[in-house]
């Protein structure tokens, strides 16, 4: 999703593209890892038979929020060039403010 945020609005260097990825994509898994960890085991202490499920659910859904979150930390609108792919700086598809 950043790779193609960057396509369409970036005018940054490919080389400070590719060192935000070395640098940032580690961080992110390990924060989406831990944050999808310590939600399945709170989800995983209530009682019930569906709890199983509900804790699958739970650390999807917060692993899919640390993804989105880096994903909109990383893009920088600065570095964006207007177009109408990309009005503000950001691409019209991306429906999160950044």
């Amino acid at each position: 999703m950043l790779l193609a945020m960057w396509d369409t609005c970036s005018d940054a260097s490919n080389f400070a593209k590719g060192w935000s990825l070395l640098v940032a994509q580690p961080m992110a898994f390990f924060l989406a890892a831990l944050t999808s960890a310590a939600a399945f085991a709170l989800a995983q202490r209530i009682p019930g038979k569906w709890s199983g499920a509900l804790s699958v659910c739970v650390s999807i859904i917060a692993a899919g929020a640390v993804t989105l979150a880096v994903i909109g930390y990383e893009f920088d609108p600065a570095n964006s060039i207007p177009t109408s792919a990309c009005p503000g700086g950001v691409p019209a598809w991306w429906p999160f403010p950044v």
